[in-house]
């Protein structure tokens, strides 16, 4: 599979995980940073997809998006305190989240055109699956799991990663122990999200 440039697209999962390119990014390892940096473009742009409304592209689309989370990750790695993958994913999707947030509150204040408001935010192909209230109580649910569930649950669901990529990214030793790690954590989210009615 090529991307949009036609070069081959980064791999999600390689012979290194996530965060031993993230130990060796902050040891000063430039090929490490390189290769994460490209194992991140992917990931980040996947869970950037449709998230930005229409409406509030003004001069930034999903692209810069992606851009501007993974350089603000990139310039505080050194801060970021991740034991593992979990929780530096944990970290890179709240930071994609405050992102888009941050653009969409400037959109709505930019003026329009026509003069007329800013139309309601237009949902994403997984908000459009959940209906707000049941969106809101996903992402408060999706809080107050632990690093290790909520990674699970990004990595496989909001990602599509295959069970072998969230196996190697969870440092799980197969691909049936991180089918286990998501059916638990899909368990949890769904008991923290019925607690949140």
């Amino acid at each position: 599979m090529s991307s949009e440039g036609g070069g081959p697209e980064p791999e999600l999962a390689g012979p290194d995980s996530t965060i031993d390119l993230v130990r060796r990014t902050k040891g000063g390892d430039g090929l490490a940073r390189d290769q994460l940096f490209r194992r991140l473009t992917l990931i980040v742009r996947r869970w950037a997809t449709g998230r930005l409304p229409t409406w509030a592209r003004y001069r930034s689309d999903s692209d810069d998006l992606v851009q501007d989370a993974l350089i603000a990750t990139m310039r505080n790695l050194d801060r970021i305190d991740a034991d593992g993958s979990s929780e530096f994913y944990a970290y890179l999707h709240k930071t994609l989240q405050s992102k888009i947030f941050d653009e969409i509150e400037r959109a709505k204040l930019r003026p329009r055109a026509s003069g007329e408001p800013a139309p309601a935010l237009t949902l994403s192909p997984l908000d459009t699956l959940l209906n707000v209230e049941s969106l809101d109580r996903y992402q408060r649910g999706l809080a107050r799991l632990g690093d290790d569930d909520r990674a699970a649950i990004l990595l496989r669901i909001e990602l599509g990663m295959s069970l072998e990529e969230t196996a190697a990214e969870l440092g799980k030793p197969s691909a049936d122990a991180a089918r286990m790690a998501v059916a638990r954590a899909v368990k949890r989210l769904a008991e923290a999200m019925q607690d949140e009615r």
